[in-house]
């Protein structure tokens, strides 16, 4: 499945991303205040956040809706970009391979030991790995995005993959209820990976 939104959905901040030091001091000071999407992700690195997901196919939007929430918390800030990345796949290769540091939102399939929901955190090269299974509705377009980056040696220094586990893959818009009901858990998850690179940004 190939979703392809005509444009790209994000919110990046203006300024200069070689500030290192005024860009973590926004991170713990300028949360909650509110923010936009704009055309186009920062270049020339930086944090990327990407939310994946088909919002045509219930809990596999889960990763968008997370991505929308998100960028509401955050003011403009310097060398910071949430992107709704649909599942666009090897498209995305240009936003992260100038990116210092990754987050990935996604909604990963559920198994035979977890319930809909629960939410996974994943880090470095286990992320490679988690692609590499049938866990993530996506898994084929990721695996060969940061097969693609590794290989120009341009993968982000610092990457996390949150997932939330979905209770349903089936055609239709709107998330399951307890899909639904976690994804606010997930969005403070995704606030605490920002916070902590806020503290160890490049």
């Amino acid at each position: 499945m190939t979703e392809t939104p005509s444009a790209l959905r994000t919110h990046s901040a203006a300024g200069n991303m070689a500030d290192p030091g005024g860009r973590c001091e926004d991170f713990t000071n300028r949360l909650e205040q509110g923010g936009g999407f704009t055309n186009r992700p920062e270049q020339g690195g930086g944090i990327l956040v990407l939310g994946l997901g088909n919002i045509l196919m219930s809990d596999d939007g889960a990763g968008v809706e997370a991505a929308t929430r998100l960028q509401k918390r955050f003011a403009p800030i310097p060398g910071l970009s949430i992107v709704d990345g649909g599942t666009l796949g090897l498209d995305l290769l240009p936003m992260i391979e100038d990116a210092t540091h990754l987050l990935i939102i996604d909604a990963v399939v559920k198994s035979d030991d977890s319930q809909p929901g629960e939410i996974v955190r994943i880090d470095g090269d286990d992320i490679s790995a988690f692609f590499s299974t049938k866990i993530s509705p996506h898994q084929m377009g990721m695996k060969d995005l940061f097969f693609c980056a590794r290989l120009q040696g341009r993968m982000p220094k610092h990457a996390v993959l949150l997932g939330i586990t979905a209770g349903s893959l089936d055609v239709g818009v709107g998330l399951t209820p307890p899909v639904a009901t976690a994804v606010d858990a997930l969005v403070d998850a995704a606030v605490e990976e920002l916070r902590g690179w806020g503290e160890d940004c490049l």
